[in-house]
């Protein structure tokens, strides 16, 4: 199974949460079987990916890299393929729109079922 994780970047903002509604049971379950049908899903790799992510004033993704890698090659290319189609909200400071550095977890799992 793969599902973003929600992840606090700890500065005091006036947004609440940057993550869009990929959070949603709807979005996770496509994910997943997006995942499956992926190369890594079909060969049973699983394992955790953190990607640092840079959102513009307008919430798209300027940039997003590897920040902590799983054993497997595929699984990192799959977390940045997904996170660079992502929207996020723009950072605020002081009622300001700016860009915003912030990091997103993914955990690969054996689905349960």
């Amino acid at each position: 199974m793969a599902e973003p994780v929600k992840s606090g970047n700890g500065d005091s903002s006036e947004e609440a949460s940057p993550f869009p509604e990929y959070l949603s049971r709807d979005y996770r379950e496509q994910l997943n079987k997006k995942f499956s049908k992926s190369m890594s899903g079909r060969l049973g790799e699983f394992g955790r990916v953190q990607v640092k992510v840079l959102v513009d004033k307008e919430g798209h993704v300027k940039k997003a890299e590897i920040l902590t890698p799983s054993p497997y090659p595929r699984l990192d290319k799959f977390a940045l393929d997904e996170v660079a189609n992502w929207k996020f909200k723009p950072g605020k400071r002081n009622g300001v729109a700016e860009e915003r550095e912030i990091k997103v977890p993914f955990v690969f799992e054996k689905d349960k079922n």
